[in-house]
């Protein structure tokens, strides 16, 4: 890898009821390339629904946080798929710090 940029990372994240994932990485010709991941346990939800914002929100920032330390790189877009009746994908960004 010549250059880790913000720019080119690539953030995916994976809410699920047990546990939360984060993968860092950035496109290559080949396809993408994985940088790094974190991950945690799922705090504040069930079955697949959000009980608890505030202890949803702690867990995906750990598990970002882990990833970012692994890597020494920032990221401040995740796209992020939710399974269910009808499936949904959506893209946050997040504040400067």
């Amino acid at each position: 890898m010549d250059t880790k940029t913000d720019d080119q990372v690539i953030a995916g994240l994976d809410v699920g009821s047990t546990q939360v994932t984060t993968v860092l990485g950035r496109k290559t010709q080949e396809g993408v390339e994985i940088l790094g991941m974190g991950e945690c346990p799922t705090e504040g939800m069930r079955k697949g629904a959000v009980v608890n914002v505030d202890a949803t929100v702690k867990s995906i920032r750990q598990s970002v946080t882990e990833a970012e330390r692994m890597t020494g790189l920032t990221s401040n877009r995740s796209t992020s798929g939710s399974p269910g009746r009808s499936s949904s994908r959506s893209t946050a960004t997040r504040p400067s710090r």
